[in-house]
C-alpha cells in the first residue's frame, strides 16, 4: 500500500474520517469553487474504465513539466522494474535532464533492459522538445507541440504504472511489443524513428483530452496563478519543484510550487463528499510527513481541479486549524497521525521518515 491507499483503505483513512471533525468545511468551500465551471469531459460517449486513471497520470506529467523540467524518476523506475531499463541507462537518463548531479555508481544489477536505447532516445527528445515549445511556465502556444508532448506523457504514465503497480498496464506493454524493431544503442536514426512510432501509438482520444486540459490550465489564468504563487519568476525558470518525496517509495507528491504544495485531480464531479475528504486528507499527511524535517518548507496547500481550470489553495495553519476543528489541538493530532504513520509506513516499506536522514530522494 501506500499514503492513498491507506487514506482511501486502511488504518490511516479511518483516524483521519474519526479525528478531523472539520472536515465537512473544507469540501464545501472546495464544492463551492468549482460552481460554475464546467468541466473538460472526454471526447466521444464511451471511455474504458482506465481511462480515467491514464487521464490523472498523464495531466499530471504535463502540470509538472509546467512547473519545472524535472526527471520523472517514478515513470522511469517503473520502466526498470518492468524490465525495459537497465540501471546503467536509469542512471544515465536521470542526469540528462537540467540540474541532476551525477548520481554516481550504479546500486543496481546492471543488466540490460529490453528498450534501453529507445528510453535513452525518448528521454533527450522530450528535453530538447521541453526546451524549444514549453519552458517552465508556459503551454505550448503550437497545438502540434501540445500534441506531442502529450503522447510523451501518455508513455511516462505508462511505465509509471508499473512502479505503482509492478506491472505494465496492456496499452503501453501492447505499445511496447508492436514496434517493429528493438533499436541498437548505436543507430540514432533508427532508434529516434522508434520513439515516434511509440508516441504514435496514443490513443487519439486521449491526445485530444489532454491537449484540452492542457489549454484550460491556461486559459482559465490558473497558470498565471502558478506564476505567482512562485513569485512570478522570468519566462522558462521553474516555479517550484515536481515529485517531492514525502516517505521513500511510500509517499510522494504532485508539485511544489513556492511554498505551497499542490495536487492535480482529473474528476469530472465533486459531488462524493468522501473522494474529496480523501483529496483533504492526503494533502494534510504530505504537509505532516513534511513537518518532521521541514525539508519542503509548506506553507500553503492546495488543488488543482484541472477539468474546472480551478485552483483553490489555503494557508497550511488554516487548512490544519479548520480540519482538526478543537482550538489548540493541531499538535497533539499531528503527533498522534504521524505516530500511526511510522507504523504502517514501517510495516509496508520499512523506511523512516522522522529524521532528515531518512527524507533524501531515493531513486532506486
Amino acid at each position: 500500500m501506500s499514503l492513498t491507499s491507506q487514506l482511501h483503505y486502511g488504518a490511516l483513512g479511518a483516524w483521519c474520517a474519526a479525528s478531523l471533525a472539520g472536515t465537512a468545511t473544507l469540501v464545501d468551500e472546495l464544492q463551492a469553487a468549482a460552481v460554475g465551471h464546467s468541466p473538460v469531459r472526454p471526447p466521444g460517449d464511451v471511455v474504458d474504465r482506465d481511462h480515467w486513471a491514464t487521464i490523472g497520470g498523464a495531466f499530471g506529467h504535463r502540470l509538472a513539466f509546467a512547473v519545472a523540467h524535472q526527471p520523472p524518476y517514478a515513470a522511469y523506475l517503473g520502466a526498470a522494474c518492468a524490465g525495459l531499463l537497465g540501471g546503467s541507462t536509469l542512471h544515465r537518463v536521470l542526469t540528462r535532464w537540467p540540474g541532476v548531479p551525477d548520481l554516481g555508481a550504479d546500486p543496481l544489477d546492471d543488466q540490460p533492459g529490453t528498450a534501453d536505447a529507445l528510453i535513452d532516445s525518448f528521454t533527450d527528445q522530450l528535453i530538447d522538445y521541453l526546451a524549444e515549445h514549453a519552458v517552465p511556465g508556459v503551454i505550448a502556444t503550437i497545438r502540434r507541440a501540445e500534441e506531442i508532448l502529450a503522447r510523451a506523457c501518455w508513455v511516462l504514465t505508462g511505465w509509471e504504472h508499473a512502479y505503482r503497480s509492478g506491472a505494465l498496464p496492456p496499452a503501453i506493454a501492447r505499445a511496447h511489443e508492436e514496434l517493429p524493431w528493438t533499436p541498437a544503442q548505436d543507430d540514432a536514426e533508427t532508434t529516434r524513428a522508434t520513439v515516434d512510432l511509440l508516441l504514435l501509438k496514443t490513443p487519439g482520444h486521449l491526445t485530444q483530452e489532454l491537449v484540452t486540459l492542457a489549454g484550460r490550465l491556461h486559459a482559465s489564468g490558473c497558470l498565471d496563478q502558478l506564476r505567482a504563487l512562485a513569485g512570478n519568476p522570468p519566462t522558462g525558470v521553474a516555479l517550484g519543484l515536481t515529485q517531492p518525496v514525502f516517505v521513500p517509495h511510500w509517499a510522494d507528491g504532485d508539485v511544489i510550487v513556492g511554498d505551497t504544495l499542490l495536487d492535480v485531480k482529473t474528476v469530472i464531479s465533486l459531488r462524493d463528499r468522501d473522494q474529496v475528504a480523501r483529496w483533504l486528507y492526503q494533502l494534510l499527511g504530505y504537509a505532516w510527513l513534511d513537518s518532521t524535517a521541514d525539508l519542503y518548507g509548506i506553507r500553503n496547500v492546495g488543488l488543482y481541479l484541472a477539468r474546472h481550470g480551478v485552483l483553490v489553495t489555503w494557508p497550511l495553519d488554516y487548512f490544519e486549524r479548520t480540519l482538526v476543528h478543537i482550538p489548540g489541538c493541531v499538535p497533539p493530532a499531528r503527533r498522534e497521525f504521524l505516530s500511526h504513520a511510522v507504523d504502517v509506513s514501517a510495516l509496508e516499506c520499512a523506511v523512516r521518515f522522522d529524521t532528515p536522514a531518512a527524507r533524501t530522494r531515493n531513486t532506486v
